[in-house]
């Protein structure tokens, strides 16, 4: 009996495994990024560097989880203050079935708006977190 139990944690196990590596695959998070002039690679690169203190953060790039790609000056908002600092408000897309609170922690404060899949749910500490920063939601077609 015990020989049986134990034949069926491994099955397990193994599907387990394969699981998480297909959801793995599939969980992609895009982030867009409008640059236009100096001004806008400079705010993207003082926001990189920020970002890269969180070892996750550089983990998800270096496997491919997290992706960074060029979109049109319409998702991106730069604005010069009198103190010729630059704030940007971005939105950022998560391309990921269950969204956690840690999906949410990683962004920058700057990101107000989020697109997400349809389909995607958000966890509960996921969605307190976004209620706290004040992000939107806009959902999308997968």
């Amino acid at each position: 009996m015990s020989d049986l139990k134990e034949e069926i944690r491994s099955v397990l196990r193994e599907e387990l495994i394969l699981i998480k590596d297909e959801l793995r695959g599939k969980e992609r998070m895009v982030k867009h990024v409008a640059i236009q002039s100096n001004d806008d690679l400079m705010v993207f690169v003082c926001n990189l560097l920020d970002s890269a203190r969180d070892a996750t953060f550089v983990d998800q790039i270096h496997e491919g989880i997290l992706r960074f790609e060029l979109s049109d000056k319409n998702n991106t908002n730069v604005k010069i203050q009198n103190s010729d600092k630059l704030e940007q408000k971005r939105q950022v897309s998560i391309s990921k079935t269950l969204i956690t609170e840690r999906d949410i922690g990683n962004l920058n404060a700057s990101e107000k708006t989020i697109n997400i899949w349809k389909s995607s749910r958000l966890t509960p500490l996921a969605r307190d977190e976004i209620r706290r920063r004040g992000i939107t939601i806009e959902r999308i077609e997968t």
